[in-house]
């Protein structure tokens, strides 16, 4: 995936298991949609990747930040596809750094031709989803050796405002006195 992710908001939200009842069931899109991009921007969080969510219609055209996530709305009537053509502007060199996320072939196909590369909603999610399971893992699996733990120990039993090289010499006393 490339440095940009640029998802069709709709299209995601749809294709996601813990999104779609949601926007299924809502008598309030826009409170549902702050629940979605919330979920999404939680989701990212450690995929260090700039993410912008293009979403069809919205009451006016404009921008949001939701939890670091960006979030582009294309106004009354307005469609994703095209916010997000008009965002790439034809610049090619920007197309090589962007991944955009959506399900529909023709934007796809225009975006492709300009170098982005594409990807559907249930793949992004696949990859997202494999990561977030491999960062899981990897925090679960940290081990501390004893000494490491000793230290920490100390560390946290040092009297308050101890610096790290008072710290160091009460260890040394208790190790040689202890």
């Amino acid at each position: 995936m490339r440095e940009e992710i640029w998802i069709d908001g709709f299209n995601l939200f749809y294709a996601w298991p813990e999104t779609a009842p949601l926007l299924r069931a809502s008598a309030d899109i826009g409170a549902t949609l702050a629940i979605c991009l919330r979920r999404l921007a939680r989701f990212l969080g450690n995929y260090r990747r700039r993410a912008i969510v293009f979403l069809d219609g919205g009451l006016t055209a404009g921008f949001d930040n939701i939890d670091g996530l960006s979030v582009r709305y294309a106004g009354s009537g307005g469609k994703a596809d095209d916010l997000m053509r008009k965002h790439l502007g034809g610049d090619e060199r920007r197309a090589r750094r962007v991944t955009a996320v959506s399900n529909d072939r023709g934007l796809s196909g225009s975006l492709r031709m300009l170098g982005v590369e594409m990807m559907t909603a249930k793949d992004f999610l696949a990859i997202i989803a494999k990561k977030a399971r491999r960062s899981q893992r990897a925090a679960a699996d940290i081990r501390l050796s004893p000494s490491e733990i000793e230290t920490w120990v100390e560390i946290f039993n040092a009297p308050a405002g101890a610096q790290t090289s008072e710290i160091r010499i009460a260890s040394r006393r208790r190790k040689n006195h202890g």
